[in-house]
């Protein structure tokens, strides 16, 4: 007598799937907004962009290792509580920087909330699937968090479009709980101010703190 196999896509894994698609749609959302915004309101160098878009993933690789003990000790809806916490918080602040190093530190605490989100939401989907099936669920989960993420860009684009090249972050939701990435407003125009390191790549390590700083 044949026994039908146990359901991969149930009402607990879609509700998994669909918060992991909205974190990451919420993290892309950002993607073409954070170069305008370095550059044009922080009066960053095309340096400085690439180290505060490169902060988010250098913080959540490291995150990532100790996520996986926390989850085993503290359960994985518990990394994807808190991640979404710290993501969503940290996304919030991002309009209040007002130097380009203050950025880098929110950057950081979002990749340390992305990285403990990823690693409870996937786990928690393999938790969910039965051992010999485990594969396609997580194939599942990465194709909706993928597209999450891929579709966040366009949207983000398309808002900032409208509105000119100047753009300007602002805050989220107070509670710092909501994944819709930033908001946008028109600024005044102004001249923009000549870049401080001519050679980005080449440039001392003292002279681009500096240009952090300031």
């Amino acid at each position: 007598m044949s026994t039908s196999p146990i359901r991969v896509v149930t009402g607990p894994f879609l509700a998994v799937v669909a918060a992991g698609a909205l974190f990451f749609f919420g993290m892309g959302v950002v993607i073409p907004v954070l170069p305008r915004y370095v550059q044009d309101d922080l009066g960053g160098s095309s340096l400085v962009v690439g180290v505060v878009v490169g902060a988010f993933a250098f913080s959540a690789v490291l995150a990532r290792p100790t996520a996986g003990r926390l989850g085993n000790r503290l359960g994985r809806r518990f990394l994807m509580i808190v991640g979404a916490a710290l993501a969503g918080s940290s996304l919030a602040a991002y309009g209040l920087a007002h130097h380009a190093w203050q950025l880098i530190l929110v950057r950081l605490v979002t990749g340390v909330g992305d990285g403990l989100f990823f690693t409870g939401s996937a786990t928690l989907v393999a938790d969910m699937a039965p051992p010999e099936r485990r594969g396609q669920a997580l194939s599942y989960f990465s194709v909706t968090a993928y597209d999450g993420q891929g579709l966040g860009p366009t949207i983000g684009e398309s808002v900032v479009l409208p509105f000119g090249h100047r753009v300007r972050l602002l805050p989220a939701h107070p509670t710092g709980i909501r994944q819709d990435g930033a908001f946008v407003q028109p600024q005044e125009v102004v001249e923009p101010r000549p870049p401080r390191l001519q050679e980005d790549l080449l440039a001392p390590p003292r002279l681009v703190l500096r240009e952090i700083e300031e």
